[in-house]
């Protein structure tokens, strides 16, 4: 996706206005956004991003799933109960 880069950067002495200006804002495709191409451009984002958020609580829930075995595994060491 194509996007800009509002240059040269004005100053108004405020950080939040300098910080907004510094950003780069992605192009919205305008009438062009029913076009196959874009479309298809823009599923495959949401695509990729709905991938990696999978991939994120996949790895987070392993991960809790693993510190509570752990923990019970501890508890129960320490106790000397099986």
């Amino acid at each position: 996706m194509k996007s800009r880069k509002i240059w040269p950067r004005r100053h108004s002495g405020s950080f939040a206005a300098e910080f907004v200006q510094s950003m780069v804002f992605a192009l919205h495709p305008g009438q062009h956004w029913a076009d196959p191409e874009v479309q298809a451009r823009r599923l495959a984002e949401i695509e990729k991003e709905q991938a990696q958020i999978a991939a994120y609580h996949q790895r987070a829930a392993k991960e809790e799933e693993d510190r509570i075995n752990r923990q019970e595994r501890e508890k129960f060491a320490t106790s000397g109960k099986y």
